[in-house]
């Protein structure tokens, strides 16, 4: 993440700014968690403290990919036209 932030600014004191920031993460929250949304973050692309720190805020460490259901939204029932009436 370090490297990323370093050659993503074109000023190598904003990216300095950034790192301390990213740095400091990991004395309010745990290294793990920090190592993880850092990870998260490199495969999203991106490099922001604010998004980072956001992403520690919501629990966004772990990859989460929840089920999709499927849910009509409404219910089969003999008043419904299908398809074949609009043809």
């Amino acid at each position: 993440m370090i490297e990323n932030v370093l050659e993503s600014r074109k000023h190598p004191e904003q990216a300095f700014k950034v790192c301390l920031g990213i740095l400091n993460l990991g004395k309010k929250y745990s290294t793990e968690r920090l190592n993880k949304v850092c990870g998260q973050a490199n495969r999203f692309g991106t490099c922001s403290l604010k998004r980072i720190e956001n992403m520690l805020k919501v629990d966004l460490e772990e990859e989460r990919h929840p089920k999709l259901e499927l849910v009509a939204s409404i219910a089969a029932h003999e008043n419904i036209r299908g398809n074949q009436y609009y043809n």
